[in-house]
């Protein structure tokens, strides 16, 4: 469907019927490039990590830029037009919270320059930051403008521990984890709070206008949800992981509905079992991570994460490899494919995945 014609209330009935088992296949997104925008391109450049911050481009420019690269796409399949607000970089929350902005082509990251002792670290949630006031206005024009059209992800908040590494070091956290742990404790509790808050304020402004709700992963629901992680935990031993890291990603995840874990790199699959068996994550999104081959047999993770009753992201399905895929899982309903963009050219290569996957085709 183009921009501007899905039908959200179709797509939330087959979201529903793939979490219930009764969907018969995975879920698989397909957008396709190359369409008609209909208007002449914008004279700002799109929204992206370089100009999220750039205070040159208002939110409501950046924004018409958004909606215009939106109408250059069609949307088949569980495919939707989304605002992916990830342009302002994983773990966004710790700007709102003080931390230092630093801005790339291709990433932004925070840090503190100067690492302060743990016992003098304190989390508060905070709106008087530029940050938090730039990612807000952007949540409150879309919501003026564009809910009718298209969803908009909730912003990159990042992972609890992952936002206390950026103000204390990583180097410095694996130590406290020893040396203080009940100080580590603290911080997560007071940056989990926060961390909620700041959701909790954004989905508010979009919630009385929204056609559903999605972050950066571009999974759809129909009620405020996230993809959870701690990629700090790559470095930490399971026992570190339960005492540290899993109890709040369990009660946050119970605020939330149908929330996916991102399980990124080979150091954290000694934590995979622990979050199978959590009762509030229902998705794992396993990434292998950097230098390792995609074509690894991961065979035993897959396995592992369909027999629990959890969904399963895999990032690297595709047609040469997605019956292969689907083989190592006890349904088809557990897989959800993510996102496969496609230009024009190339529509053909784009159903053929689709079909395969078992979509009823209406060309």
């Amino acid at each position: 469907m183009r921009y501007g014609e899905i039908d959200f209330d179709a797509l939330a009935k087959r979201y529903g019927k793939w979490w219930r088992g009764e969907l018969g296949r995975p879920i698989i997104p397909v957008v396709i490039g190359g369409a008609d925008p209909g208007r002449p391109m914008p004279k700002v450049p799109p929204l992206s990590f370089a100009t999220a911050f750039d205070e040159r481009y208002s939110p409501e420019e950046l924004l018409d830029r958004a909606d215009y690269d939106l109408s250059c796409s069609e949307y088949f399949g569980e495919a939707f037009p989304m605002v992916n607000l990830n342009v302002f970089g994983p773990g966004v929350a710790a700007a709102f919270m003080g931390a230092e902005v630093n801005v790339a082509p291709y990433t932004i990251w925070f840090d503190c320059p100067y690492k302060p002792p743990l016992k003098e670290l304190h989390f508060e949630y905070r709106t008087d930051t530029k940050y938090y006031r730039r990612v807000r206005e952007f949540y409150m024009v879309f919501a003026q403008k564009y809910a009718s059209r298209a969803i908009i992800s909730m912003a990159d908040l990042g992972g609890v521990m992952d936002i206390l590494a950026s103000f204390r070091g990583t180097e410095n956290l694996l130590c406290d984890l020893y040396d203080e742990p009940e100080e580590v404790m603290r911080c997560v509790r007071e940056i989990q709070a926060a961390w909620l808050r700041y959701f909790d304020d954004f989905t508010s402004i979009i919630a009385p206008v929204a056609k559903g709700f999605s972050h950066w992963d571009a999974i759809y629901c129909e009620r405020p949800t996230y993809i959870l992680q701690s990629d700090f935990s790559y470095m930490i031993s399971p026992e570190m992981f339960e005492r540290f890291v899993l109890p709040e990603l369990e009660s946050t995840a119970a605020k939330l509905d149908r929330t996916f874990y991102h399980l990124d790199g080979v150091g954290q699959l000694a934590h995979l079992d622990m979050l199978l068996k959590s009762k509030n994550i229902k998705g794992i999104q396993w990434v292998p991570g950097s230098g390792m081959p995609e074509r690894l047999d991961w065979t035993d993770v897959y396995r592992r994460i369909g027999e629990s009753g959890k969904k399963l992201h895999n990032v690297y399905a595709r047609l040469e490899n997605l019956g292969a895929a689907l083989s190592m899982l006890p349904s088809p309903d557990t897989l959800f494919l993510g996102t496969h963009w496609y230009p024009q050219e190339q529509k053909h290569n784009a159903f053929e995945l689709m079909r395969a996957a078992g979509c009823e085709m209406i060309e």
